[in-house]
């Protein structure tokens, strides 16, 4: 059996899939975890789409069939997303409908498969109600958690963990060979696919270029000019949703940029940039707490010179 699983990288877990999927024995859920931009979403949705799939005489999954048809058009009736929309987490309310969505018959083949976005922003009380599902999973429902950050033991230990890497420089020399400026493409991408594959256009290289500039010279100015870029980032006037993720954002580009001034600046001293990217990583869990994000950025670099 073939499988048509157009993933750059990741080369040991689509084997290690192929090998599930012809022996059958599925895991009830799985937690794939690691960095954003490595595949993880794309990934689970190509094997939810090969598990839902009707074809078993040719490549799967096959793209025509009816459940296939239906998958790629977002209507398959047995599948459930969970995911954040525009709240700062996933609440218990939420939660408790899609365990309900998963708890009804299968109405297209014998396969009930839902998946969780950003699984790490899962509320205590809306974790709690996912891990009797978790426990005791009917055979006909898989789960798939997609994680950037650590979540509770609770419900890592009862998931299989697919932990995906930064993916190798000859993977992405391939998968991006006939770009123009190939080079400079996949040194801003630094191993994750998702990011050269938005930025392969030259528009958004340069919207890219510019945030990360932006970033270094922020590190450069003065704490007063730092509150007042601050107090521009996080006007009033915004959704504290938007705020959030504008914030993730910021926090994401100085963890890369900071990563980079390690790698291409030798003699940098190390110590101060390790320093606050120790600080930043704690900005995200501060984030993913629910605490203000102007109060985080504040913490983090109205005290990081």
């Amino acid at each position: 059996m073939q499988y048509n699983w157009p993933l750059i990288g990741h080369t040991h877990i689509k084997r290690y899939f192929e090998k599930v999927l012809q022996s059958g024995n599925i895991h009830h859920a799985y937690l794939f975890e690691g960095p954003q931009h490595l595949g993880k979403s794309t990934f689970a949705r190509l094997l939810i789409q090969t598990l839902l799939c009707e074809e078993k005489d040719r490549q799967l999954p096959c793209g025509i069939c009816r459940p296939c048809d239906a998958f790629k058009h977002t209507a398959h009736p047995d599948f459930f997303e969970l995911k954040r929309e525009e709240e700062a987490h996933i609440s218990i309310e939420k939660a408790r409908e899609f365990i309900s969505t998963l708890q009804t018959r299968a109405l297209l083949g014998s396969l009930k498969i839902g998946m969780i976005e950003e699984a790490e922003l899962l509320t205590q009380e809306a974790a709690n109600a996912l891990l009797k599902t978790l426990e005791e999973a009917p055979r006909s429902v898989i789960l798939f958690l997609i994680a950037s950050e650590p979540l509770l033991p609770t419900i890592s230990s009862r998931c299989q963990k697919i932990t995906f890497h930064f993916v190798g420089s000859h993977d992405m020399e391939q998968a991006f060979q006939r770009e123009r400026k190939q080079s400079e493409l996949l040194r801003l991408a630094s191993g994750r696919p998702g990011v050269a594959l938005r930025m392969k256009e030259s528009a958004a290289q340069e919207s890219y270029m510019g945030e990360m500039q932006e970033i270094r010279r922020l590190l450069k100015i003065d704490e007063g000019e730092r509150l007042l870029w601050i107090t521009e980032q996080f006007g009033s006037g915004n959704k504290i949703s938007d705020r959030r993720v504008h914030a993730k954002e910021i926090f994401d580009m100085l963890e890369l940029t900071l990563r980079e001034l390690l790698i291409v600046e030798p003699t940098l001293k190390a110590e101060p940039v390790i320093s606050m990217l120790k600080r930043t990583a704690q900005a995200k869990q501060f984030l993913k707490a629910n605490v203000d994000p102007r109060l985080i950025c504040e913490y983090l670099l109205l005290d990081a010179s």
